[in-house]
């Protein structure tokens, strides 16, 4: 238990190594309970990737956990099947949490009479869905913070992945050192243009806060949000005034479960309008994969694939994705080379991380992710 009223964890680990200061967090299942995909496959695959391209290299494994978060699907059990894609270093750094009897897996108080069939396109997106939003975007910094409080342990930063996250190219540097020097409170990897439906909530903030609360940016319906399958964020930022106070207004509006307001929206709110830009980052130079396929033609319907600048394969990583997932399954795509001006000019720091050559990434999309000709609203 780690804290009055939080409920039980079950926490399996594969040894007992000291807490590092650094977390890679995934939230898995073995079957997603809206997309009903094999998402214990997907996970594997995401924990291989992860080692082949991040955790193997250089020391990077001794100085992150990795916490897999789970609704009573996972036991220790299921330990071996994580032997298979990681190395003894990594495994060491496994931790399988049960949180679905804890308050980091529950109704707020205001929800507690809802009828769900009320909510915005519900069973489509379920409750456990919502409920993964409410994790992400609310729950999870006050789970580390409890954490650290009651472990002795000091996590700073946390590095979200799904199980669908797949990191193509090897990464030489410590993604949480790099943070941390530069000053770093957020890092994102891809946009998703699809922040219209956060304005509500935001004019109903910005009619509460007056003048008090100074803006960095404001919201606009057509800026990039960030595409938040995978971010790394530093813990204080979101429990620091007045991001706090904007995730529990945002909370007790009661969005996240009845409309299904996404943490895409919410974490693009609390990073862009409270974070200036020299503390957010946008990585561009490894090759990153997520996308959600149709259940019933196995097309990808919204992400894909983009290369990173860094990637000396990127083209033979770009053509096997076409190949599989494009061309294999006869799907619809758009594909582009992403230049500077479309890739979050102001938060990926090109000149200032030393890339002066020209930057031209291959891109294959569906849907309102990586849109082309977008300049300034990119970010």
């Amino acid at each position: 238990m780690l804290s009055r009223g939080a409920g039980n964890l079950t926490i399996h680990r594969h040894g007992d190594r000291p807490c590092r200061r650094n977390a890679i967090v995934f939230l898995a299942q073995k079957k997603h309970s809206s997309y009903k995909r094999d998402s214990f496959a997907n996970l594997l695959e995401a924990l291989r990737l992860l080692e082949v391209n991040y955790l193997s290299i250089d020391k990077h494994a001794e100085n992150a956990d990795v916490f897999i978060f789970h609704t009573g699907d996972f036991n220790s059990t299921d330990l071996k099947e994580f032997r298979a894609s990681l190395t003894p270093a990594s495994m060491e750094a496994i931790h399988i949490v049960d949180i679905s009897l804890s308050r980091y897996w529950r109704r707020p108080s205001w929800h507690e009479f809802d009828d769900p069939h009320k909510w915005y396109v519900y069973p489509l997106f379920s409750e456990g869905y919502r409920r993964m939003i409410h994790f992400f975007a609310i729950d999870i910094w006050k789970f580390f913070d409890d954490y650290n409080h009651h472990m002795g342990c000091n996590y700073t930063y946390i590095m979200r992945l799904d199980e669908d996250s797949y990191i193509h190219s090897r990464i030489e540097y410590d993604l949480f050192d790099f943070m941390n020097d530069h000053s770093y409170d957020y890092g994102y990897r891809l946009c998703a243009y699809e922040m219209g439906v956060a304005l509500p909530i935001w004019g109903k903030w910005q009619a509460k806060r007056g003048r008090n609360i100074p803006i960095h940016r404001n919201i606009e319906g057509d800026m990039c949000g960030i595409y938040n399958n995978f971010f790394i964020a530093r813990v204080g930022y979101f429990l620091s005034w007045p991001v706090n106070s904007f995730l529990g207004f945002v909370d007790r509006q009661g969005m996240i479960y009845r409309r299904r307001l996404g943490d895409l929206m919410i974490h693009s709110m609390a990073v862009f309008a409270f974070a200036p830009k020299e503390r957010v980052h946008r990585f561009l130079d490894f090759t990153y994969e997520h996308g959600t396929p149709d259940q019933m033609t196995g097309c990808v319907v919204w992400g894909g694939i983009q290369a990173g600048y860094k990637d000396t394969n990127a083209r033979a990583n770009l053509m096997k994705y076409h190949d599989e997932k494009v061309s294999a399954p006869g799907c619809d795509v758009n594909i582009t080379y992403m230049k500077p001006p479309d890739l979050s000019p102001s938060y990926s720091h090109l000149v200032e991380n030393g890339v002066t050559d020209e930057v031209s990434l291959h891109t294959i999309m569906v849907g309102k992710v990586e849109r082309f000709d977008m300049g300034q609203l990119s970010g």
